[in-house]
This record gives structure tokens, C-alpha cells and sequence, in this order.
């Protein structure tokens, strides 16, 4: 017993172990081939082989596992126990010749070397499928041995699914069921049931179904009723396949998956109607009730505002319909529960109208009530000698004497004004000229004054009508009874003409209106400092073109802030306004505020006083060298600029009336006092007017030097009387001053004083020509520095050199074919001028008229005459109650146009028979191209001229066919030129004989 006990011990420790691990695993070796045993003698050797799950072992001896041998004494019994793994069997025992019985392999004796196999298989079992329902399992039965698995495939009708399976431990998964691990015959039951679909319900809205279902298979059916709350409606039921058994009944069946069944319930809409009588609208949302596309609706839960709105002219009588709320112009409508019409009643509005009266006249209804679509017609009741004058409001309209209402739109007032009837005065113009007013209203009570204006050098010629009185430069009229017509003639005004003959000066004051000047604005770009010139004069200002640029050089010892200048191809005298000061001797270039300036000129009109005058050079260190002389020399650098302020003062002062004014007076009182004023014997020109015209003549050389080392006096001078009857006189002088008044570190330095100015007037009278007996040197001299210079020139103005001025009226001068000239101002001033004061003066005689208008307006002044003077003539120009004074220069040749010819770069003036002087010798004739620039033509120039007039077929155009030239052939012999038809003979003119009428001259100037 014991033994066995064991033995099962050993059983189930073997059968607990895992088959990978214990020695009875399923393991196989290579058989033992028994002819290989090798045995010892009276042994046989047994070789037990296990397959499967399971274990041997020989009686009494440790377990088998696999397989193992072992020696057996021969003839002796063999018994091997087997034992096998749970729900494993014993299916083959063989071998030593031996069997198999119970649980023990027996061998009853052994004979030989053998070889045991023992086979364990697991145990099969019995495995049966049962199909509930709708489907089936394939396959529906199976053997499966014990630690297989098997996998059942499920196949469900259509709509149904697998309810339920119970039996064999079975597991299903993806429509298969799987079975293992079996340890007995089992059954499988499989239930198929129907598939229930899903039915999610989505109520939208107030409202519900009922009864309410939540699953359906295919094969049932479910009928359900919505029922909407309140106010509301079916206004969906869809999915599921829903489909409607009747108003309120429907149904869902046959159902393939899970789907969703929707219900909507919305407000009922009802519609809102409105109607409108009279002129009016209802708007909903701005917009006409009775435009709107489609009918207005609302819901029970809605609150709608409408808007009343009365056409112009109407307001709203009453409203009803839909239970609406009327709050003014708002018609509230509110839950409503059926469909429902607004009823909107207009009707015309009345308005009040009143009237408001001025004057002497009634309207025949003072108040009153009116409809915009109503008339109402008022009387118009004016008072005798009245009128309406105006009557406005109420939208009326004027007709005859009814004021008619008509389309008013509010209360309202007629404002009417009544007034006394008023005449029509109307003009009748003949000739150029106005009245003014020309044509205006009066009434019976009124007195107007009319004023007559004359056209541009016109006159009142007549003037009737009206009843009117004519005074001067009006006409009044008063108490017109009717309408009436003022009658009008003007006339042009007379030109008056004031003859002179063979007379030198006059003096006339004029009406005149000059133009105003222009202004031409130039910046300056740039300033260069001249060289310092030996010589100047002050009308040494010029302009020049470079690559475009225009360059201003002033070459004059005087700033220039500004200058007259003539502007473009007619000339025009403008003012030119610099951005500034040009210091003096500098040259700048400028730019101009217009686009462009083809051309530009300085205009000079400070024609008296403008030498030429030398100042230089000024290194004078080698001059004077002998201390024990006196001596005259230039002034060196630091001098110069004394002098120039000197004779720049002097100049500026030569210009001006008041000069001129006390020049005369001077002379007037103590002319007797002067032995060359006493025995002065020209009773057409004034000494003062002389000693004018000649102090500081054009083209008088004027050397203006330094006394040095030894004083002599306090200034010297001298030199020759210049030739009025020259444009550009020929003669020269000089004029010194002690050296100490002029060294500014010097103790005697005369500082501008008075004296400093009497040395240097008296001194340059001296380089004019003029002796003490003049009465220039001592006498005016000494008047001009002390009563003159200090109440015209402040101190400090003397210290300075001052700016150049533009005279405040400038000349302009036309000549009128060859028989005159026009002469027009203009006003460079501030100043509003209607008068000027010119002065003609020449210091030969001459006959000329001057016609002007006597007028204002009249706009020029007219110098005619049959042949110029023989002297140069001076124009001066000035207004009251201003000091400077323009004066130009006019050569006897310019005031005739002498035919001129182009020839080879030059120009060729032939001189008109008028400006010849039969009277001038081989010397005279010289000086009769006095225009500067220009020289008298040698005899190579006439041969040019001759050339071209011939091959132009001009020779028969000239006057004259003898002309004199300037070079000379031999000692005083000049050349005579006969133009013949077909050549220029030439021969010699004594220079002693004079010239006669049969010859010309020809002018030669250098063309520009």
C-alpha cells in the first residue's frame, strides 16, 4: 500500500509540471536499434521509448521520461508502469514482446535485447453545435481533442443577430466562435433573435409625440402622433422612413439600422394686412405695406412696430385691425392669434395763414385756414400813389392785384410791403462816356444827382431830359412825375498845342496819368569783387549773358539794391528789385522770377553831372618822392574811398530839383557879383541853366587827384569848358585837395564836413573850365557846402556812399516819323500822380510844339518838330513835393531815324539831310556821329557800303551821292566818296573848306 501511494504521488507531481518544462514532455529521440545494444553476458538490455504527454517507469527504478534503458537479467519479467498527463491516453504499447494492460506494459521474459514504444495522445471529445432561430454555425459538429481549439463561423439571417450562446466554454468574436481546452462532450447552443435598430428623436420646436419608441426591429411597426403647443404647427416629420397615415398619425416600420426621426414644430404665421385710406402710408421696416413682395406675417410670440406716416399735407385720422396699441406715430400689433387687417384712416391737414402789412396798402383777407390742395385768391388794395412793392409766403403767386394761395404746406405769413411808385430814369449815351447810374429808379419825392464821365479825353458835349440841371461834372434831377430819359452827347476833348520858336528852355505842368512800373524780381547767386577800375562813370552798369546765366556788373562806386532797367524787345522800363545789395565794383550772377529774360538794359536818367572820372591807379609809392615839391598825384587805396563819397554825393545832389532851384536863386541875387555871370549875354538860356548843363558834362574827362608834400592850397584844379553842343564833349580838367583831409589817421582829416565838400565843388568847377569869375568856384561853391549840402544831406549820409536811386517818374521816348516824339511816364513811386513838371532844355535854339490833352487821363505828351536842335536835348522829368529829378540825354541823331544798313557785322547809318551841318569843316564833320559807339566811316567802309546798296539796288534810294570820311590820306585832306552807278570814285576834301549841302555822312557802328 504504501508503494502505491507513492506511486500516485508520483503520478500527480508529474502531471502538475508544464509540459515544456518536466521530463514527461511530449519529446522524441531516434529509436535504438536493437541489433546496436551491446549487452553483457546473461543481460539483456531494455530500451523503453515515451511519445506524449506522459511517463514510464520500470518497477522499483527511478521514472522513464523520454526514453531510457536499463539491463534485464535474462528470462526475467519486465513489468513498466505508465502513467499519462491528465485527459491523455495510452494509444500504443509494443515492443520486447510484451503487453499493455491497465496502466502497465508487461514483458513475461525476457530473451534478447529489445526496444519498448509507448504512444500517449490526448483524449478527444464530442463537440454539438444547436442552432436557435434565424441563422446557423457550420460546421455543426466537431472532435477535438483535449488543448486544441476549433473556430465555428456564425452566419445570421438578415435582420438578425446572435441573441445568445451558452455550452463548451465557447467565445465569439467577429460573427465566430471559438472552443478549447475541452475536458468532456459538451453542447453549443447558439440563439438568433431579431436585429433592434436604434431610433434617436429629435424634437425641433414646441411640441411632442407620443407614444414615444426608442427601438424598432424590422419587422415591427410603431405609429405615433406629434401634437404641437399652442400657436404652433407640424412643420416637419422626416427620417426613419416616417410615412403619414393621416392628418395627425404616423408610422415607422421595416427598419435596416439605427436612424434618427426628426419632428419640427414652428409658430403658426399669421398674416397682417393693412388698408389706408386718404394720403398715407403704413410702413413696416421703412417700407410701404402696400409695395412689400409678399403678405406681411407674424407669429403668436411676435411684437411688430408700424409706422403711420402721413403724405405730406395730411395727418392721421384714426387706426384699428389686429388689436393693435397707437402710441403718436407707432401702431403696435402684439401675440397675435389669427390672421388680421389694419385699417388706416388720412385725411388733409388745415393750416393758418396771417398777414403782415408795411406800407400804404391792405390785404382783403387779413387771417384764415386753407388746405395744401385748397386756392384762396387775396385782393391786392394799395393806397393812392402806391404800389405793391413786394408781397412773399404762403407758396403765393402775383397776379394783377390778387395774391392766389395755392399747395401750402404750413401755417404761414404773407408778408406784402407797399411803397411809392417809382419812375423809371433811363440814358440815352452819344460818343465815348457814361452816366452814372445809367439807368435807375426815383420817385416823386426823391432828388439824384447823376455824374457825367467822359471817356478817355472826352467832354461833356450836351445833356437834357428829365428836368435836370447841369452843374460841373453832375446833373441833378428831382420830383419826376413820369418815367423820363436823360439825354447824354460827349465830344472829344481838343489836344492843345503850345508852339515854341528858336527858344533853348521852357518849363511846363502838365496833366498826366503815367503808368506804374513793373517789378522784376532777380536773386543773386553768387557775388564776385571786381579789380578795382582806374576810371568810372556812374551809368557804368551793364549785363551780361553767359551759357544762359545773366551776370549784373556794377562798375560804379554805389551799392545797388535796385535799378531802372529795360526789359525784353519793346523795352519795357521796369524796376529790378535784387534779393541783396551788389556792392560796389562786384559783379553777380542773378536769376529772374520769370521764366525767362531775352534781353536787359540799365536805363540812366541822372543825365547831369556824369563824367568820366579817373580815380586811379592807386600804388602811388613812387610818385611824390621829393618832400620839398609839391606835387600831384592819384589817390592811393585808403583815399580813394573818401573822394568817391564825395563826388557820389555831389552827384546825387546834382539831380535833384532843389539843386537846380537854388543854383538859380544863387545866381539871381548875386549874379552881379561875378564878372563872367555879368557879361553873360545868352538871354535864351539862363546862366544857372548854362553852369547846369555844363557842371560834370558827359564825356568830360575828370582826374581827381592828391595834393602831396608841400602845401600849396587847400585844394587845385583846372582844366577846358566842355561843348554843350557836343553829346559826348571832348575836353578834360583835373581837381586836387591837400593831402592831411583826406588821411583818416590824420589830425586835418576833414570828416564830410562842409568845408571838405566846398573844396571839392570849387575844385571840380576849376576841372570844368570854370575861373573864380564864374561864379562857381568862389561863390557857389562855398553857398552849396553851407546852405545847401547841410539842409539837403544828413552827416551821416555824407560818410556814405549810399545806394543807387531810380528817379521817382521816368521818361519813356518814341519818335513819330521823323517829324517828333512821344514822350509817357512812369511812376516808379508810391505816389498817386496827375500832374508832371517837365523841362525841355537844349543849349542850342530850337522850334518845336507840345500838344497835349488837358486832361488827367491824358496818357502822353506830343514834341513835334520839322528838324532837331543842333545840341544835344535834355528832358527832365519831376513831381511836387519830391526832390530827385530824372533827366535823359537825346542826341540830335536819334530824334530822326536815318536809314541804316547791316553790311559784314556792322551797321551802316546814313545820317538824314536834317542832322547835317553844311557849316562843318574836314574837323567838324567828325564830331557828327555823336552817338556813342558809333565813329564816322572810313573810306574802306564806304567802299563795303557802296557794294552792298548796289548789289541790293539800292543806290537810287539815297539823297545824296557825296559823302566826306574820318581817315585822312595826307595832312589835312580827308576823303570825298561819289557814289556812281557802277563804282565809288574816291579823291581828297581839304579839311579847311566846309562840307556844304551836297554831302552826307555815314555813322558805322559796331552791331551788338
Amino acid at each position: 500500500m504504501s508503494r502505491r501511494f507513492l506511486f500516485i504521488i508520483t503520478i500527480l507531481l508529474i502531471v502538475g509540471c508544464d509540459a515544456s518544462d518536466s521530463p514527461q514532455s511530449n519529446t522524441t529521440r531516434e529509436p535504438v536499434n536493437p541489433d546496436e545494444l551491446i549487452s553483457e553476458p546473461g543481460l539483456a538490455i531494455v530500451e523503453v521509448n515515451v511519445k506524449g504527454k506522459g511517463i514510464a517507469q520500470f518497477m522499483g527504478t527511478d521514472m522513464i521520461a523520454g526514453n531510457n534503458s536499463r539491463k534485464i537479467a535474462l528470462g526475467e519479467m519486465v513489468r513498466i508502469d505508465v502513467a499519462s498527463a491528465e485527459f491523455h491516453s495510452v494509444v500504443k504499447a509494443q515492443g520486447c514482446g510484451g503487453k499493455y494492460s491497465g496502466t502497465s506494459y508487461v514483458v513475461e521474459s525476457m530473451e534478447k535485447d529489445c526496444v519498448v514504444d509507448i504512444v500517449i495522445e490526448p483524449d478527444v471529445f464530442s463537440v454539438k453545435i444547436n442552432s436557435i432561430g434565424n441563422g446557423s454555425v457550420s460546421p455543426d459538429s466537431w472532435q477535438l481533442p483535449y488543448g486544441s481549439e476549433k473556430v465555428f463561423t456564425v452566419s445570421p439571417e438578415q435582420y438578425f443577430f446572435v441573441g445568445s450562446i451558452d455550452g463548451c466554454q465557447a467565445k465569439m468574436s467577429n460573427d465566430q466562435i471559438t472552443i478549447k481546452n475541452l475536458s468532456n462532450d459538451c453542447n453549443v447552443n447558439v440563439e438568433f433573435v431579431p436585429q433592434s435598430f436604434e431610433i434617436a428623436i429629435q424634437l425641433n420646436g414646441s411640441g411632442a409625440i407620443s407614444p414615444v419608441i426608442k427601438s424598432l426591429t424590422h419587422f415591427e411597426k410603431h405609429v405615433f402622433t406629434p401634437s404641437p403647443s399652442e400657436h404652433h404647427e407640424i412643420t416637419n416629420v422626416s427620417g426613419c422612413g416616417v410615412k403619414q397615415l393621416s392628418n395627425d398619425q404616423y408610422i415607422v416600420e421595416s427598419l435596416t439600422d439605427n436612424c434618427s426621426l426628426d419632428v419640427s414644430f414652428s409658430p403658426i404665421h399669421y398674416t397682417i394686412g393693412s388698408r389706408v385710406t386718404g394720403d398715407g402710408t403704413i410702413l413696416y421696416d421703412q417700407q410701404p405695406m402696400n409695395t412689400m413682395p409678399t403678405a406681411m406675417t407674424m407669429t403668436h410670440s411676435d411684437t411688430y412696430l408700424f409706422m403711420l406716416e402721413a403724405n405730406p399735407h395730411s395727418e392721421l385720422e384714426s387706426i384699428e385691425g389686429c388689436d393693435g396699441l397707437l402710441n403718436g406715430s407707432e401702431y403696435k400689433i402684439q401675440r397675435p392669434v389669427s390672421d388680421c387687417i389694419m385699417n388706416a384712416v388720412f385725411s388733409e391737414t388745415e393750416y393758418q395763414y396771417t398777414t403782415m402789412v408795411e406800407g400804404n396798402g391792405n390785404l382783403s383777407s387779413p387771417q384764415g385756414t386753407i388746405t395744401h390742395s385748397e386756392q384762396v385768391d387775396l385782393t391786392i388794395e394799395p393806397e393812392q400813389y402806391f404800389e405793391l412793392s413786394s408781397i412773399t409766403g404762403c407758396n403765393g403767386a402775383h397776379i394783377d392785384d390778387i395774391y392766389r394761395l395755392t399747395g401750402v404746406t404750413d401755417n404761414c405769413e404773407i408778408d406784402a410791403e407797399f411803397t411809392a411808385k417809382q419812375f423809371n430814369v433811363t440814358s440815352q449815351i452819344t460818343g465815348d462816356g457814361a452816366l452814372y447810374p445809367s439807368d435807375t429808379l426815383m420817385t416823386h419825392s426823391d432828388i439824384r444827382v447823376f455824374s457825367l464821365q467822359p471817356g478817355l479825353l472826352q467832354k461833356v458835349k450836351t445833356v437834357t431830359g428829365c428836368g435836370g440841371t447841369q452843374q460841373d461834372g453832375q446833373y441833378t434831377v428831382t420830383h419826376p412825375t413820369e418815367d423820363c430819359q436823360i439825354v447824354v452827347e460827349f465830344e472829344p476833348l481838343a489836344e492843345e498845342t503850345l508852339s515854341h520858336n528858336q527858344v533853348k528852355t521852357r518849363e511846363f505842368s502838365l496833366p498826366i496819368s503815367p503808368r506804374s512800373i513793373e517789378t522784376l524780381d532777380a536773386i543773386i547767386d553768387g557775388i564776385d569783387t571786381l579789380d578795382l577800375p582806374d576810371k568810372f562813370v556812374f551809368d557804368g552798369i551793364s549785363f551780361e549773358s553767359v551759357d544762359n546765366v545773366w551776370y549784373l556788373i556794377n562798375q560804379t562806386p554805389t551799392p545797388i539794391d535796385s535799378l531802372a532797367v529795360r526789359v525784353g524787345s519793346d523795352n519795357t522800363l521796369t524796376r529790378l528789385s535784387l534779393s541783396e545789395t551788389l556792392p560796389e565794383y562786384s559783379k553777380a550772377a542773378i536769376s529772374f522770377s520769370t521764366s525767362s529774360v531775352e534781353s536787359i538794359a540799365f536805363e540812366h536818367q541822372f543825365k547831369l553831372f556824369n563824367p568820366t572820372i579817373t580815380v586811379g591807379p592807386n600804388d602811388v609809392s613812387d610818385k611824390c618822392t621829393d618832400d620839398t615839391q609839391t606835387c600831384y598825384s592819384l589817390p592811393d587805396s585808403s583815399q580813394r574811398p573818401v573822394i568817391e563819397r564825395a563826388v557820389i554825393n555831389i552827384y546825387n545832389q546834382v539831380n535833384t530839383q532843389s539843386y537846380a532851384e537854388h543854383i538859380k536863386t544863387f545866381f539871381e541875387k548875386k549874379c552881379s557879383k561875378y564878372s563872367q555871370c555879368e557879361n553873360y549875354k545868352d538871354v535864351d538860356l539862363p546862366y544857372s541853366e548854362f553852369n547846369l548843363l555844363k557842371f560834370g558834362a558827359e564825356g568830360h574827362r575828370l582826374t581827381l587827384k592828391v595834393m602831396r608834400n608841400k602845401y600849396r592850397a587847400e585844394g587845385v584844379g583846372g582844366g577846358s569848358s566842355p561843348n554843350l553842343s557836343l553829346f559826348l564833349t571832348k575836353s578834360g580838367g583835373w581837381a586836387s585837395i591837400w593831402q592831411n583831409y583826406v588821411n583818416k589817421d590824420h589830425k586835418s582829416f576833414k570828416n564830410y564836413d562842409g568845408q571838405y565838400y566846398n573844396i571839392w565843388y570849387h575844385e571840380i568847377g576849376h576841372a570844368m573850365g570854370m575861373s573864380h569869375s564864374s561864379g562857381m568856384t568862389y561863390g557857389f561853391a562855398d553857398h552849396f557846402s553851407k546852405f545847401y549840402l547841410p539842409l539837403v544831406v544828413d552827416s551821416e549820409t555824407r560818410k556814405n556812399r549810399g545806394k543807387t536811386h531810380i528817379p521817382p517818374l521816368l521818361i519813356e521816348q518814341r519818335i513819330i516819323d521823323n517829324v517828333g516824339m512821344t514822350l509817357t511816364f512812369v511812376n516808379s513811386s508810391d505816389l498817386d500822380i496827375s500832374r508832371v513838371n517837365l523841362h525841355v532844355l537844349t543849349s542850342c535854339k530850337w522850334s518845336y510844339d507840345l500838344s497835349y490833352y488837358p486832361s488827367p487821363d491824358n496818357p502822353h505828351i506830343r514834341l513835334t518838330y520839322e528838324s532837331p536842335p543842333k545840341c544835344p536835348l535834355f528832358l527832365r522829368a519831376r513831381v511836387d513835393d519830391v526832390d530827385r529829378i530824372a533827366t535823359i540825354k537825346i542826341s540830335r541823331n536819334r530824334l530822326l531815324e536815318s536809314e541804316s544798313y547791316s553790311v559784314d557785322g556792322k551797321i551802316y547809318q546814313v545820317l538824314d539831310d536834317k542832322l547835317l551841318n553844311p557849316d562843318l569843316n574836314g574837323w567838324g564833320v567828325r564830331t557828327s556821329c555823336e552817338i556813342p559807339g558809333s565813329r564816322l566811316a572810313k573810306k574802306e567802309e564806304y567802299e563795303k557800303l557802296w557794294q552792298y546798296l548796289h548789289d541790293n539796288n539800292l543806290l537810287n534810294t539815297l539823297s545824296k551821292k557825296r559823302f566826306l570820311s574820318s581817315d585822312e590820306p595826307l595832312g589835312y585832306r580827308i576823303w570825298l566818296m561819289t557814289f556812281e552807278e557802277n563804282k565809288m570814285k574816291s579823291q581828297h576834301f581839304w579839311m579847311t573848306i566846309k562840307m556844304g549841302n551836297d554831302k552826307g555822312l555815314v555813322c558805322v557802328f559796331d552791331q551788338p
